[in-house]
This record gives C-alpha cells, sequence and structure tokens, in this order.
C-alpha cells in the first residue's frame, strides 16, 4: 500500500529520469556524430518530454494520519495564551524584572507576531525555528524600548535565547503530520475489490520544464535557469 503522494511522486520522478536518460543518450550520440565525417555535418536527435499524460486507475482505501515523512508536516497555530506563557517563562529565567505595563507590552509584541507569521505564511511551510525566531526578535525589540537610556545589564543580553527556546519548544509541539490518502495501484489489488465504485480514474497531464546549467559568473558553483 502508499499514499495518493508517494505515487505522483515516483510518476513526477520516473518522467524527470526518463528525460535524464535520454539526455545521456543524446550525448553519446552526439559522440558518435562527432567521430564519423558524414554524422558531424547533421543535427543531433534529442528526445524532450514537454507533456505527458497519465490515467490511472486507482483504489482509495482510507484517509489516515501520515508519518511526517513522505507528506511533510503542518503546524497548528498556538493560542495566545500559550505564546504568552512561553515569553513569561522567559522572562522569568532571564532574571528580566520590568514594570507590569511594560512586561505586557513585550508579551504583547511575540503574541502578535507569532500570529503575523501564520496569517502571512502556509501552515505547511512554517517551521518552529522560524517563527520562534520572529517571535522573539520581536519581543527582544520590545524589551530593549523597555529599557531605552538604561544599562543593558546581562538579564537582557540572555533574554534572547531564553525567549527564543521558549518559543521554539512551545511551537515543536505544535507540529502535526499531514493527512495521508492511503491508495492501491496494483491491478491484481484493485480486481480482488469486490465492489469497483471505490476505483477512482486520476487523469495527470505533466509538463516538462526544463533547467540550463549554467556556471556562476563571480565565483565557484552553478545555478539553474530556464531553458
Amino acid at each position: 500500500m502508499a499514499t495518493f503522494g508517494e505515487v505522483i511522486g515516483s510518476l513526477m520522478s520516473a518522467v524527470a529520469q526518463a528525460r535524464a536518460s535520454a539526455d545521456l543518450e543524446a550525448v553519446r550520440i552526439a559522440q558518435a556524430y562527432s567521430a564519423d565525417p558524414l554524422l558531424k555535418h547533421l543535427s543531433v536527435p534529442r528526445v524532450r518530454l514537454p507533456e505527458v499524460t497519465v490515467d490511472l486507475p486507482m483504489l482509495i482505501t482510507d484517509i489516515g494520519v501520515g508519518d511526517g515523512k513522505s507528506m511533510g508536516w503542518a503546524m497548528e497555530k498556538p493560542t495566545r495564551t500559550e505564546v504568552n506563557k512561553a515569553v513569561r517563562v522567559a522572562l522569568t529565567e532571564s532574571k528580566l524584572r520590568l514594570p507590569v505595563a511594560e512586561g505586557d507590552a513585550v508579551v504583547a509584541a511575540a503574541v502578535d507576531e507569532v500570529s503575523a507569521a501564520f496569517a502571512e505564511g502556509d501552515p505547511t511551510l512554517l517551521t518552529p525555528e522560524d517563527v520562534a525566531r520572529r517571535a522573539s526578535e520581536a519581543a527582544v525589540t520590545k524589551a530593549a524600548e523597555t529599557k531605552k537610556g538604561a544599562s543593558l545589564g546581562p538579564e537582557l543580553m540572555g533574554f534572547p535565547k531564553l525567549a527564543a527556546s521558549s518559543l521554539h519548544e512551545l511551537l515543536r509541539r505544535k507540529r502535526v503530520p499531514m493527512p495521508a490518502v492511503n491508495v492501491v495501484v496494483q491491478s491484481a489489488a484493485i480486481k480482488e475489490q469486490a465492489n469497483t465504485a471505490n476505483v477512482v480514474h486520476i487523469r495527470l497531464n505533466i509538463t516538462e520544464d526544463a533547467f540550463e546549467i549554467t556556471e556562476e559568473p563571480d565565483g565557484p558553483g552553478f545555478r539553474l535557469t530556464p531553458e
């Protein structure tokens, strides 16, 4: 049994490998042409796959929880109370003493930044590291503002790391694996099913997007540019 994502990924990988095999064969033919006095004046044949259409029958068996590997992860948005608690833990551990109003402002800055991160980004692309960094930087900036004109003691110096760590731990617990659609694609297995109404047909149009390898003009390395 495989997941729907694994099947689609395998098909796309197979198309890419087919194009790679065709290019390698084109290189081999080019070498043969260049060594022949007559063939070297002819163009080298090259096979491309600008578009591949696949009509694939499959049986959807169930929709379950993924393993976080093939389907990836999403991140649930923490509540304002949870973010509030995480930042206050960092404030306590850093021994950064602020008046109540200023401490509330520091916490609010982190809470607002977490909300902004989830409002702007796709939950499947957000990472605990990125969101924790953004929120801790917002909290530290607000904390520095409250200490403006005063000495920045070791307690403020330790607060950024503690805030990032506390928020990261909270957000790490909010990661959940994406749901997986489990399917059967083997013909024999599909035929064994008594109820063929459960069989669906997936029609895929896979379009080739080729790239050329170009060297970096100002140093080592290379980049991929569209053909």
